[in-house]
């Protein structure tokens, strides 16, 4: 009987630590979703001119989950654009 309870415990114990884990990389990240317009307000130009930008870019990009018709980007995408282009946020 100390077996079912002993491995729901390692069960437990291990999503605590895998749920740290995920914890402690978005404290590192500290980047928030944005939407496309917040971000290019924070780089002065214009969301067009931020879509020219992320053009050549889009192949990388869209491995990362980015779609070009995507209003709110992730936060993994956010910290990805603004160290591409020196955007500071």
């Amino acid at each position: 009987m100390d077996e079912p309870s002993g491995k729901a415990e390692r069960k437990e114990l291990k999503e605590l630590k895998e749920l740290k884990e995920l914890w402690d990389l978005m404290k590192k990240t500290k980047m928030k979703a944005m939407t496309k317009q917040q971000l290019a307000d924070e780089a002065g130009v214009s969301a067009r001119t931020l879509d020219n930008w992320l053009r050549p870019h889009l192949a990388e990009l869209e491995q990362m989950g980015y779609k070009r018709r995507m209003r709110l980007l992730p936060p993994r995408i956010v910290k990805h654009i603004t160290e591409l282009f020196c955007i500071e946020v």
